[in-house]
């Protein structure tokens, strides 16, 4: 069966961290892979890839069932590319026994489980595989809401299109708990399976993700064993628009915390991101962003797709409704008001939700000091004092803080030369210092003297 796959989760080989977005649930895909063909070898590269993946893990924790083989870690969904993955909390089981596990979907909306997804997984000595016998195997349910952890009355479908690997990757729980670990290495890794789903089987309608069980029994109509949730579960999940922002850290809280079953308030997402599936009770919560927010960053508008909650218009969105079985999208939209320009000053708008950003006077109103400007870089700079200077070598020139302008005070003594019988020399302010009249002379005298 040839592969062809849309979405891309687990990558390339060994050391790929694909899952920056995902807060305490990181997932390494590493060079192991085995492609959906029951018990063929290693190949060189994963097969199904999944680009948008939102894992959930398990609730009950790290290795909560002494059957490996039963043991689910996480589960992970992408409703854009619909795909599904699903982890044992253990990369090898002994004894001969096979990992039998099934994600469960619903396509109607009601908490049902309409279709299963199932693989089976053996390690006949070489290394874990999809098994010979069982393999990957596809079941319609008849749609029993009051059975959510069962496909009940399934019927195998013999002929679908949709496909699945294998691969070795990051525990979750990495190095929390390892008693019951088979191997070397499954106290840090898990056992992965991941489904490429095509919409065809599902009659055309698009699966939600209701949960993965494992069923050491084998078909899913039979008992759960270990389901990554509990029954009567939805998942919410926090979506943060923050334009191009990569680093600013944006918390959240969902309340009641009492209907939380993974994880604790505040739930953080670094610059326009995800939070993973958050699983909560069937309930109705508040989902509100942390404040104060960061310096010059705005909350515009948020919103939540249950179909029955609103925004307060200030932090929160209230009345979310979440039922069995049910993902909401809660949408948190923020600016950042701060236009880099020094010489605007920047607000925020709440009844228009729109930043503005205004011219500054950097004029400190004080005129002999000179015209202030603004840089875009470096703000407010100082302007050049205002020089008074009219020319005339005579005049006194000064700036007036009263009058906002120059002031020219003649000064005659500036003018003097020293001499008494030429004159008193006077400052014009326009023309300078002018020649005094010369005094008379009596000539009878002796010596002379000015008469």
């Amino acid at each position: 069966m040839d592969i062809n796959c849309r979405c891309r989760w687990l990558r390339g080989c060994a050391a790929i961290l694909i899952a920056p977005r995902f807060g305490a649930l990181p997932i390494l895909a590493v060079a192991f892979s085995l492609s959906f063909l029951a018990a063929s070898p290693v190949s060189a590269q994963p097969t199904v890839d999944c680009d948008a993946l939102i894992p959930t893990a398990d609730t009950d924790g790290a290795d909560d069932e002494n059957q490996s083989q039963s043991d689910q870690g996480q589960m992970a969904f992408d409703s854009e590319n619909f795909c599904v993955a699903w982890t044992w909390d253990d990369t090898t089981f002994s004894g001969g026994n096979t990992g039998d596990a099934c994600a469960l979907f619903d396509t109607d909306g009601d908490g049902g489980v309409n279709f299963a997804i199932c693989a089976q997984v053996e390690d006949p000595g070489s290394g874990p595989q999809l098994s010979t016998a069982e393999g990957v195997r596809f079941f319609s349910c008849n749609d029993a809401t009051n059975k959510p952890l069962n496909c009940f009355n399934a019927v195998e479908v013999t002929s679908f299109s949709s496909d699945c690997e294998l691969t070795v990757g990051a525990d979750p729980f990495a190095g929390r708990v390892a008693a019951d670990c088979n191997g070397t290495t499954c106290a840090n890794q898990d056992l992965f399976a991941t489904c490429d789903l095509d919409l065809i089987d599902f009659g055309g309608a698009d699966p939600s993700l209701l949960n993965v069980c494992s069923y050491p029994s084998g078909p899913p109509n039979s008992n759960a064993k270990d389901c990554v949730v509990p029954a009567d579960t939805g998942f919410i999940i926090v979506r943060k628009q923050a334009g191009d922002d990569t680093t600013t850290s944006f918390d959240f809280n969902i309340t009641p915390a009492s209907g939380l079953l993974s994880g604790s308030n505040p739930f953080t997402v670094t610059g326009t991101g995800t939070t993973t599936a958050i699983p909560v009770l069937t309930a109705t919560y508040s989902v509100a962003e942390g404040m104060p927010l960061p310096f010059d960053w705005h909350l515009v508008d948020a919103s939540c797709d249950d179909g029955s909650s609103t925004f307060d218009g200030i932090d929160s969105v209230d009345g979310v409704v979440v039922s069995n079985g049910q993902t909401v999208d809660c949408t948190f939209t923020d600016v950042n008001c701060d236009d880099g320009n020094a010489c605007t000053e920047d607000s925020f708008d709440s009844n228009t939700g729109q930043c503005q950003n205004l011219p500054i006077s950097c004029e400190d109103g004080v005129f002999c000091n000179g015209l202030e400007t603004c840089d875009p870089t470096l703000g407010c700079q100082d302007g050049p004092d205002i020089i008074c200077d009219d020319g005339v070598a005579c005049t006194v020139d000064s700036c007036n803080e009263t009058t906002d302008s120059c002031g020219y005070l003649p000064n005659n003594a500036l003018c003097t030369d020293g001499l008494f019988c030429n004159g008193i020399e006077i400052c014009d302010e326009n023309l300078g210092c002018q020649a005094g009249t010369a005094e008379r002379v009596n000539k009878f005298e002796t010596p002379a003297s000015c008469i």
